[in-house]
């Protein structure tokens, strides 16, 4: 869980109304992996845990044996940036607003502050402030 909600949640509000269509689903697959990595701590093994119990990759591993291992591994080495992404923000967004306060246990404005902390316009959290990532090395 992240700050109280579930992944798959999370996962589900970062995927939207759309179905990944096979010719996506690898691509799709690695962008999630990369904007997880935000909201895991940076850990593999959580990541691929995730993806693993996401409904499009599932069929891609049932289809042809996908290497989601692989595919983790090749997000881990793409660059940190200092906030989380856009599409990822959007999807906590969404999450903490249709979870409100009662499933995050916040009361009188708590998660707008959470929500600054990922790029909102209220007040900001320390959660990233002064922190510069690198690219991983190979």
């Amino acid at each position: 869980m992240y700050h109280g909600v579930p992944y798959n949640k999370i996962v589900e509000a970062w995927l939207g109304d759309k179905k990944v269509e096979p010719g996506d689903r690898h691509h799709t697959s690695l962008i999630l992996a990369d904007h997880l990595r935000y909201i895991t701590d940076n850990d593999p093994v959580l990541i691929e845990k995730i993806l693993r119990q996401t409904p499009f990759v599932k069929e891609v591993v049932e289809e042809r044996n996908e290497d989601v291992a692989g595919t983790v591994k090749s997000a881990q080495g793409y660059e940190f940036l200092r906030g989380i992404p856009k599409r990822m923000k959007q999807a906590l967004d969404k999450v903490l607003a249709s979870d409100s306060s009662t499933a995050l246990g916040m009361t009188n404005g708590s998660s707008s502050r959470l929500s600054a902390a990922h790029g909102g316009d209220g007040e900001a959290l320390p959660l990233y402030e002064g922190v510069v990532y690198q690219r991983a090395s190979s």
